[in-house]
């Protein structure tokens, strides 16, 4: 009988576990709390080894350089795949030489952010290290980059050049052997 009562009690505490919430406090400021399921925060190896690392989760979790906006997109990410079978092995193979052209057709209309968006949820999926995200956000971003000049690319995401134009000519001139093959 007493097997019985240990398989309720670990059932039990394990949906606590799910339903618990991890507190953050976002922003330079660290003005804006946010709350989001323990579930989620554990896609994040960050807030894992954080809250691994803490005894008590009623204190929020200090994230600094993650706005609220932003963690709200990547909750939304989140929830979406947290039933997503988690990346081990070869898959780690995969994640480190991905291709640009397997983006999920929900994953590449939520990616539809404008620059600015995308390259803040780029640093946040960094910051936090949830590989998957961070991935998604490096595919969308070289799609964006495809078949595009430097001139091109400079336009794309507003770079300036370093050289001036006579500078410019002359590395041309210097490097025309890389045009030839």
């Amino acid at each position: 009988m007493s097997e019985s009562n240990n398989e309720n009690s670990s059932s039990s505490s394990s949906s606590n576990e799910e339903t618990q919430i991890v507190k953050l406090s976002l922003g330079a400021d660290l003005s804006n709390d946010y709350e989001i399921p323990k579930d989620i925060a554990l896609m994040s190896q960050t807030l894992k080894d954080l809250i691994g690392d803490l005894d008590d989760l009623e204190e929020p979790i200090p994230i600094p350089t993650v706005e609220l906006n932003i963690m709200e997109k990547v909750v939304e990410w989140c929830v979406k795949h947290k039933n997503d079978r988690p990346y081990e092995g070869e898959d780690e193979t995969k994640l480190e030489q991905p291709t640009a052209d397997d983006i999920s057709p929900w994953d590449k209309e939520w990616c539809g952010f404008e620059k600015s968006i995308l390259f803040e949820l780029l640093m946040a999926a960094n910051f936090l290290n949830i590989k998957p995200l961070l991935v998604l956000c490096c595919k969308t971003c070289a799609n964006m980059m495809k078949g595009k000049d430097y001139l091109e690319l400079r336009e794309e995401f507003g770079i300036e050049g370093d050289y001036t134009i006579e500078e410019e000519e002359q590395i041309k001139k210097d490097f025309a052997w890389c045009k030839e093959s």
